[in-house]
């Protein structure tokens, strides 16, 4: 079973907690980009960044992370755009998009591009990855819709993968993003076919939790000590 840190499949419609507090912190950063209701793979609603300005960023602080996310392009870019990113100062681990070719790559820092798969417009793709920064050499381990795929390597000084980014980093395109899971357990990967919705409860009994940890459909703190 899938240890996960982090689950998303945009179905509150909110990237980060409007009041701030800490222990219910979601996306570190959301900027530009929407939940969408009208192309979802899952649930009700998916990611939609805006091209070049959009991105939904997790903050970490681990030398592995595996992780699985679905993208689907409504039209694509015409330049090499970033999609996936495990952020690491000495060199980012990405999954990309080659517009040349029509073709998903993986890349680590200044190390050579593997080649993926070709892709098409308006299908939904599963991205399986499992990145490791803790040696000489990081290295990205990848799946495409469950096959294997070359490892992208490069030779790095060992360092933390302070976060993970999705996002399009062309000034054109359009995709979307659905039923993301991250997890920092070797074993998860691949993480394989899934899916993340939400779930409302109709009733409820005695509350027992943080204040702010949890919110109601017009992001108000449910108060720790309200009953049904």
């Amino acid at each position: 079973m899938t240890t996960p840190i982090f689950i998303c499949g945009a179905e509150c419609g909110q990237g980060v907690n409007p009041n701030t507090a800490s222990s219910a912190l979601h996306w570190g950063i959301l900027s530009n980009a929407a939940a969408v209701t009208t192309t979802v793979r899952s649930g009700l609603r998916s990611w939609n960044p805006t091209p070049n300005t959009g991105s939904m960023v997790r903050y970490l602080s681990s030398q592995r992370l595996v992780g699985r996310a679905y993208l689907r392009f409504a039209t694509f870019p015409t330049a090499v755009a970033i999609l996936l990113q495990c952020t690491d100062a000495n060199g980012n681990l990405v999954i990309q998009f080659n517009n040349a070719t029509g073709r998903l790559e993986a890349k680590v820092g200044t190390g050579a591009a593997q080649v993926g798969p070709a892709i098409s417009l308006d299908i939904w793709y599963q991205v399986d990855f499992d990145a490791i920064t803790s040696g000489a050499t990081a290295t990205l381990d990848w799946q495409v819709d469950g096959v294997a795929q070359t490892q992208a390597t490069n030779v790095q000084a060992a360092a933390d993968i302070s976060n993970f980014d999705l996002r399009l980093s062309s000034t054109n395109g359009e995709i979307f993003y659905d039923d993301i899971v991250l997890s920092g357990t070797a074993a998860d990967y691949p993480i394989g076919a899934g899916k993340v919705i939400g779930y409302s409860p109709d009733e409820d009994g005695t509350h027992s939790f943080t204040a702010n940890d949890f919110l109601d459909t017009a992001g108000s703190a449910i108060a720790a000590t309200a009953t049904n």
